[in-house]
């Protein structure tokens, strides 16, 4: 094949009324070919959760009966799965994302930038995922206000207290009522967010997948099978976890906030102690994010190398067999194979570092906040101690978990990105000279 055949391709300028315009001309067919294979698919069930009730399709997951009574009755197979919903399904997300991706290639192209796949991304799933806050904050805000409930019903039991028997039996139904509502509103907030980075993976993966396919020879010398499978197998994944957490970006500083308001009524100033400490506490947890990315970059790299060479001596293993190299390529592998997994030991041990921090926080943060309490002349008082310990432990999860883990997977999403981004900007056969290829039965 000639050099002219290998072009750039040039986007044609989206066409902003309609929503199916996407930059791989497909036949319409397509769509009713595939809804008709799953159709007659024995293996392919259809998901019954698009007909029930919001109920049962977000909180109790009741349509999950069937499924989980024939699980408890025999091995489940393949077969007993059900399908995808259709907003699911890669034919649906995966166009989504190449129509954004599209136009955004299109506007860095009329403005001469570098595309951005992230503003892709957030085009894509933003408005939607935004959304899912709503159950986070209700949730959280219960979370937190069940403390101030449990103070007060347990101020009952002080001998000098004012408290009805009639108003302890309402805080004591408030604590269960906040308590079952932040269940009921985080189960669906857990569940769709997981969706979303679902489907934020997959789109990614199909975007690859396609652009695998048009890659020219020149693009195809300039990267490997190893770097491709990697990106798909790792990069893709992490957008599972980002998705999870990235709503704590801005939740865990709210509802520090709140906290420290709620704790400064109860201990006054004393409660800077503990809170200043948590604040000490999360650039530190970021740091040990940043080590940790550092490892899991080093790791990726070299499983990036390994594959390579694996799939250099699957493929030439006639040559080696011919000149007897096998002990040579014992070596080298094995070589790349240990460093990878001390690496990976590296990683292993910052990780329980990681978590050990977090969980011995909420000892050194209850205790520095007490003892400042004492040594400034006050009594503690079993309220004051259950209603402190029950609002640091609702802010601990958040900011000394949550938040850290929020930022250091955004810089990993933020590095899979650019490497997705990379591949995707590589030259391309011309579509347009593809297609007008003829081809007889």
């Amino acid at each position: 094949m000639d050099e002219e055949d290998l072009v750039d391709v040039k986007i044609p300028p989206p066409d902003d009324d309609s929503d199916d315009d996407c930059s791989i001309d497909k036949d319409p067919k397509d769509s009713l070919l595939e809804e008709k294979r799953r159709d007659s698919d024995p293996g392919i069930k259809p998901s019954p959760m698009p007909g029930v009730n919001l109920l049962s399709r977000f909180v109790t997951f009741w349509w999950l009966n069937p499924l989980l009574s024939l699980g408890s009755k025999r091995p489940l197979q393949a077969e007993d799965l059900y399908g995808l919903r259709s907003k699911d399904s890669t034919a649906v997300v995966g166009d989504q994302l190449q129509r954004e991706w599209d136009k955004e290639r299109y506007n860095a192209e009329e403005k001469k930038k570098t595309p951005s796949l992230l503003r892709a991304i957030i085009r894509t799933f933003g408005k939607g995922y935004v959304a899912l806050t709503i159950f986070a904050v209700m949730a959280d805000s219960l979370r937190i206000i069940q403390p101030i409930f449990l103070g007060l019903l347990i101020s009952y039991f002080n001998q000098e207290t004012t408290t009805t028997q009639k108003q302890a039996f309402l805080y004591a139904l408030a604590v269960c009522i906040c308590s079952i509502l932040s269940s009921f509103l985080m189960t669906p907030f857990t569940f769709l967010r997981q969706c979303y980075g679902m489907r934020v993976r997959i789109a990614c993966t199909s975007l690859v997948y396609n652009k695998v396919l048009r890659l020219s020879n020149a693009a195809l010398a300039s990267t490997t099978t190893g770097n491709i499978v990697n990106l798909v197998s790792s990069d893709t994944q992490k957008f599972d976890w980002a998705c999870y957490f990235l709503h704590y970006l801005v939740l865990g500083p709210i509802e520090a906030l709140a906290v420290l308001g709620l704790l400064w009524r109860e201990i006054g100033a004393s409660s800077l102690a503990g809170m200043g400490l948590l604040f000490i506490l999360v650039p530190m947890q970021i740091k040990m994010g940043d080590v940790l990315m550092y490892f899991r970059r080093q790791v990726s790299h070299l499983i990036d190398e390994r594959v390579k060479l694996m799939n250099e001596v699957i493929s030439g293993m006639r040559v080696i067999k011919l000149y007897t190299w096998e002990d040579s390529i014992t070596q080298w592998v094995s070589k790349i194979r240990i460093s990878e997994l001390s690496w990976f030991r590296k990683l292993a041990f910052m990780r329980g570092f990681f978590m050990s921090f977090f969980f011995s926080s909420s000892v050194l943060i209850t205790f520095v906040t007490f003892m400042t309490y004492v040594l400034t002349g006050h009594i503690l008082t079993a309220q004051k101690v259950f209603t402190c310990l029950s609002l640091f432990n609702s802010v601990r999860l958040v900011m000394a978990l949550f938040f850290p883990v929020a930022i250091t997977l955004m810089n990993e999403g933020k590095v899979s990105i650019e490497r997705i981004q990379r591949l995707l900007l590589l030259d391309e056969f011309a579509l347009s000279r593809i297609d007008n290829i003829k081809f007889e039965a």
